[in-house]
């Protein structure tokens, strides 16, 4: 009986190694499957992704990956992986953003982005240098450099009052100027006091390109309250059109402006003139327009089938009647430059500019006011102002005292002008040096210097002789 019982033991798991290794499965109780001359059994193995790789072997059971690709070798599939290029079985995330320990910038910090704008080893969110300039995040105001900007503009500048040293602390209003070696792109006026960040990473700067029919500019990612006559150059390419829309509204492409510049936020303006608080100058090869926000400019058809030539444009004279009703005041841009001779100095030296307001509109008798500013690169040195009236384009030259305590530096002479609610900026820049001590040259003071140690000699040796005498005497 009892050898019954063990043959029938032996026999019960001799049939369930037969059913683990069969080819059929057990649904319901019930054995399905074919009979091919003996009965074959068949359990179903779990596979919780339905990706075809039963759990038992799926280095990713809950997410589906057939070809069970790993590519650091660490028993856990890419698919599920959260460092895949780099060995963590572990899978630790401290922060639980699912980027693990192994591989995050910011293990203990919540940065799923990853973002990492100066491509060191520690991620934006505890990197206390986030652009890597050496400037503390607490103190930088201007993040990243000109590789960081979108834009289709080769051998982009920028410049920070006349500097192209970015790296370092701003005068609290300086001047930012985009360009390249041979035009001017956007220049404004940022007000760093207000301790607001310019992030250079979310600047898009783009022109037009080689094949298209009109000149335009979009400028997005430098519209904050604190921006400060924002001025854009566009190129003048259609020499048959001297009218420009302005679509003063973020938009993400040039597209966006309407081909009748009459749509929401859209300006038409004929260059030279203005239209509420924009200005349009003509510069023959370039449009120069201020007061603007936002910023997206086009090149578009004028109003009128007869336009200006572009030689009369030009020289300001419009030589169509109706085109003079366009322009009914004074548009003034302003131009100033230091000669050579004046571009080296020494404390309490005098400096000399010529500045020159150029006219683009009627010769109207206009009330001007000039405010002058020397600064260096972080600090005023010395401001003025004055007010005149101008007629038409007008010349003039300024004076100024330099500081007996001003250092040693690279200075930038900044005149801004407002006028009928409109404003134009220029500048131009020197430097100073120490005062070294020379040898004067003045003949009497130079004899004066030879006699002094001849007359001490002179009387150090009479001394001496009467000296001698006298104990002679003795």
């Amino acid at each position: 009986m009892k050898d019954i019982k063990n043959r029938t033991i032996i026999i019960l798991i001799v049939v369930y190694l037969i059913i683990l290794s069969s080819n059929f499965f057990i649904i319901n109780d019930k054995i399905t499957g074919r009979v091919l001359g003996t009965i074959s059994l068949m359990v179903e193995s779990p596979d919780a992704d339905n990706d075809g790789v039963p759990d038992a072997v799926d280095n990713c059971i809950d997410t589906p990956n057939s070809n069970q690709q790993n590519s650091d070798n660490d028993g856990v599939g890419d698919a599920c992986d959260n460092c895949p290029l780099k060995t963590n079985p572990s899978q630790t995330d401290n922060d639980n953003d699912d980027v693990g320990n192994a591989c995050d910038n910011c293990p203990n910090i919540y940065n799923s982005e990853q973002s990492n704008l100066d491509g060191d080893q520690n991620g934006d969110v505890c990197d206390n240098d986030i652009d890597g300039d050496g400037i503390p995040n607490v103190r930088d105001l201007l993040l990243g450099n000109k590789t960081h900007i979108k834009t289709n503009i080769h051998d982009l500048i920028i410049k920070i009052d006349g500097s192209e040293n970015i790296s370092r602390d701003f005068n609290p209003v300086a001047y930012i100027e985009f360009s390249n070696d041979t035009n001017n792109f956007l220049e404004f006026e940022y007000n760093f006091s207000m301790n607001q960040t310019l992030e250079l990473s979310k600047v898009t700067i783009q022109k037009q390109t080689a094949t298209s029919e009109n000149g335009f500019m979009l400028v997005k990612g430098i519209d904050s309250p604190i921006v400060r006559a924002k001025t854009i150059f566009v190129d003048n390419i259609n020499k048959t059109r001297s009218s420009i829309c302005i679509k003063d509204y973020e938009i993400n492409s040039i597209g966006e402006i309407s081909s009748d510049c009459n749509s929401s936020y859209e300006t038409k303006i004929l260059c030279p003139g203005s239209v509420g608080s924009y200005t349009c100058l003509d510069f023959n090869k370039q449009y120069k327009i201020q007061g603007l926000t936002h910023s997206g400019i086009i090149e578009t058809s004028d109003d009128k089938k007869e336009i200006p030539s572009t030689q009369y444009r030009y020289k300001k004279k419009l030589i169509i009647p109706e085109y003079q009703e366009i322009i009914k005041k004074a548009l003034f841009d302003i131009l100033v430059e230091i000669p050579s001779k004046y571009k080296v100095l020494i404390p309490r030296g005098e400096l000399l500019a010529t500045i020159t307001l150029i006219n683009f509109g009627d010769e109207i008798e206009t009330n001007v006011n000039i405010f002058y500013t020397i600064k260096s690169l972080d600090k005023i040195i010395s401001t003025d102002n004055e007010t005149m009236m101008v007629l038409g384009d007008t010349s003039f030259i300024k004076r100024f005292r330099l500081p007996k305590t001003i250092e040693p530096n690279n200075y930038i002479l900044h005149i801004q002008i407002f006028y009928n609610n409109q404003s134009a900026i220029s500048y131009d820049s020197f430097k100073v040096i120490k005062l070294e001590k020379q040898l004067v040259k003045n003949p009497v003071i130079i004899l004066s210097s030879l006699m002094i140690p001849f007359i001490i000699i002179s009387m150090i040796i009479i001394y001496i002789y009467y000296r001698l005498k006298r104990l002679n005497r003795k």
